[in-house]
């Protein structure tokens, strides 16, 4: 694909180049222009295949913005399930310790107080 992508965009160059440079020469002689009137059906195929050539560029650059949309989608969908694994592995852990906080302190509701038997004596 890059290779393709070099090939197309190096000919585009060298098509804009050769045409800059038959108007520059053109322009300073008039005889040059009535003459390549001859080669005007060359001028068509080639007019057509730049025509192709900057079809086929704009058809890549939007593969490749699909392509690089989907990746992105993806990855977002991966970091979003990560985000919610770790999220629910902390509710977990947040259970677990206030479960264990609790025990505790149920033990010690169930033990008669020290301050009753004082009370008593």
């Amino acid at each position: 694909m890059k290779t393709f992508k070099i090939i197309v965009f190096s000919t585009l160059i060298v098509f804009h180049i050769s045409i800059i440079s038959v108007l520059i020469y053109g322009n300073s002689n008039m005889n040059f222009l009535l003459n390549m009137y001859g080669y005007f059906d060359v001028m068509i195929y080639v007019s057509i295949l730049a025509l192709g050539l900057l079809l086929a560029t704009f058809g890549i650059i939007i593969y490749q913005d699909r392509r690089l949309g989907k990746f992105k989608a993806s990855h977002e969908k991966d970091i979003n399930d990560l985000k919610a694994r770790l999220y629910d592995q902390q509710e977990e852990k947040n259970k677990q310790v206030t479960t264990v906080q609790e025990k505790p302190e149920e033990k010690e509701e169930g033990n008669p107080s020290t301050d009753d038997d004082t009370l008593k004596s």
